[in-house]
C-alpha cells in the first residue's frame, strides 16, 4: 500500500509555530532541515491525514490543520499500524518507526478542549532517518 506526501511542516525552535514547507531535506546526522528537533529517536515525526479527519469529526470540526498537530509529515492513504523497526521510504529519504508519537497537553491548546484525547489513537509516529534525501509534497511513500 502507497501513501503520498500532503503536508510538510518544521519549526526552527521550541514552543514556535509550524512553518508550512513544500520540501524539505532529511538528513541521517541533523534530522529536517531547519527544524529544531534533532534527537536520533524523534528526527522527524509523522500524521495520518485521515487520522486527522477523525479527529476533526469528534471535536466537531470541520478540519483540523495538520500544523497545529506539531507534526512534521502528513501522508494520506498509509496504514500506521506499525511497529517500531518498521522503514519508511518517503521520497528520496528512508526513516524507521521509533515509536508513538504520543499526543502532548499543547493538543487542547492548539485544538480546543479534548484535542489531547481525540488525538489519543491518532498522534501518527516518530522516526529516525537512515538514508538522507529530500522530500516533497505529492511524494511516495512506501513500507520498506
Amino acid at each position: 500500500m502507497n501513501g503520498t506526501v500532503t503536508w510538510i511542516g518544521i519549526r526552527p525552535e521550541r514552543k514556535t509555530p509550524m512553518i508550512p514547507k513544500d520540501a524539505v531535506y532529511a538528513d541521517s546526522a541533523s534530522g529536517l532541515s531547519g527544524d529544531h528537533d534533532t534527537q536520533p529517536h524523534r528526527q522527524v515525526t509523522l500524521i495520518s491525514k485521515e487520522a486527522l479527519m477523525q479527529v476533526a469529526g469528534a471535536l466537531g470540526l470541520e478540519a483540523v490543520d495538520p500544523g497545529l498537530t506539531r507534526r512534521n509529515i502528513q501522508i494520506s492513504g498509509l496504514d500506521f499500524n506499525v511497529q517500531a523497526g518498521t522503514k519508511i521510504r518517503i521520497g528520496e529519504a528512508l526513516m524507521e518507526v521509533t515509536g508513538p508519537c504520543l499526543p502532548c497537553s499543547r493538543m487542547d491548546e492548539n485544538l480546543g478542549p479534548g484535542g489531547r484525547d481525540a488525538m489519543a489513537n491518532a498522534g501518527g509516529l516518530t522516526g529516525r532517518i537512515l538514508e538522507s534525501g529530500q522530500i516533497v509534497i505529492g511524494d511516495t511513500v512506501t513500507l520498506a
